[in-house]
């Protein structure tokens, strides 16, 4: 419950950053971590945070965010 609290907390700090910040802080996250939290933004901001991200990382975290439960 802590854990899913945190979640929560990073998830909306995150949706008041702008993208660029986003594509910063989530590229210096744990992988899986990072995953989590981007499932739970919508697909417009997703997409903006992606797109300013090292394409390696971000094809990184897509495959995570798609294989990982949740």
């Amino acid at each position: 419950a802590q854990k899913q609290e945190k979640l929560n907390q990073i998830v909306d700090t995150i949706l008041n950053m702008s993208p660029k910040a986003s594509s910063l802080v989530l590229s210096q996250m744990d992988d899986l971590f990072a995953a989590q939290v981007m499932k739970r933004l919508s697909a417009e901001k997703l997409a903006k945070i992606l797109n300013l991200m090292d394409p390696k990382k971000s094809s990184h975290l897509a495959q995570i965010m798609v294989q990982s439960p949740m």
